[in-house]
């Protein structure tokens, strides 16, 4: 288990990374170049200030969107080769429920592999998604603006496709 929680730990930052890149970016996009100067310079640590301004400012042609999105789809390969059985250490366990929101968050988004590239994935996802417990901490806590993401990943799927392929 302890296996899974520090590979879900070292994901979140590409997962962090492909979620503004695709969708956060744009209410800080639209401000005035004034307003979101000082957005930029509100971010105390100067490595995340570069971040986030790359990511605003290049969505996802900015240099650190490859990597992350070639590491959420190394984290769903792995998923893959790891459901032998139902769950990814034989029973439900703390690596599922770990797993979920990230897999909530890549479905949000359109980062997902195609079933035919994880068919297990895809499977366990929707045991996952079936469990009594996914509807109160998943799909009641999804974020207000969910339809608006779905809408933004939608548009950019074309670019996120060429970007996985690299």
């Amino acid at each position: 288990m302890n296996y899974w929680l520090k590979l879900l730990d070292d994901s979140l930052r590409h997962l962090g990374i492909a979620t503004y890149a695709i969708a956060m970016r744009h209410p800080i996009l639209a401000l005035p170049i004034e307003q979101r100067e000082a957005y930029y310079a509100s971010v105390q640590i100067p490595e995340r200030r570069q971040l986030y301004r790359n990511l605003v400012e290049q969505g996802l042609e900015a240099l650190e969107v490859a990597g992350a999105l070639q590491g959420l789809k190394a984290l769903q390969q792995e998923a893959e080769r790891s459901l032998v059985t139902d769950f990814l250490l034989g029973d439900y366990s703390l690596a599922d429920a770990a797993l979920t929101p990230f897999l909530a968050r890549m479905e949000l988004l359109g980062l997902l592999l195609p079933e035919a590239e994880g068919p297990r994935l895809h499977q366990w996802w929707k045991r996952v998604q079936n469990r009594p417990s996914f509807e109160i901490a998943v799909t009641a806590a999804a974020p207000e603006n969910a339809d608006q993401i779905r809408q933004l990943a939608a548009a950019a799927q074309e670019q996120i496709a060429s970007r996985y392929a690299r």
